[in-house]
């Protein structure tokens, strides 16, 4: 599609319609941010092809107990319901545990419950200390 559209070979004219179909036109070759915002501990950012990018924070504090393999550690879960709803439960993710003594081993992960919720889990040899995970999720919006 040509940015202006011809009456014939010779002339342009401007319409509301032509406007309005240059700016669609525009809108869907350019990979922008369209939309953003955040909660307390979320965030979002809405690209115009479609891909949104979700992240935030929680505070887990495991305290149930569990062994595997000679090792005693603690678990703890939540859900997380997302700021923005994905078109499906086709989204990726990852997690990460911020950790102020490097003494105590801790291992996070998610899970996608839903196309707007994620389930968070955290394993940690420590009995009781409360732990940071970041989290993210790429996928689409629309």
């Amino acid at each position: 599609m040509a940015l202006v559209q011809f009456i014939d070979d010779s002339a342009p004219y401007l319409s509301a319609d032509n406007l309005n179909n240059n700016f669609n036109y525009l809108d869907d070759k350019i990979d922008g941010i369209i939309d953003s915002g955040s909660t307390a501990n979320e965030k979002y950012i809405k690209y115009s092809d479609g891909t949104m990018i979700q992240w935030g924070k929680v505070s887990l504090t495991p305290s149930t107990s569990r062994s595997q393999g000679g090792l005693t550690y603690y678990s703890a879960a939540t859900t997380i319901t997302l700021p923005q709803e994905y078109v499906d439960t086709n989204y990726i993710g990852t997690t990460n545990v911020a950790l102020a003594n490097m003494n105590y081993f801790a291992q996070s992960y998610f899970s996608v419950v839903d196309k707007s919720t994620i389930s968070i889990c955290l394993a940690n040899t420590g009995n009781g200390d409360t732990r940071t995970v970041h989290w993210m999720t790429i996928g689409k919006w629309k």
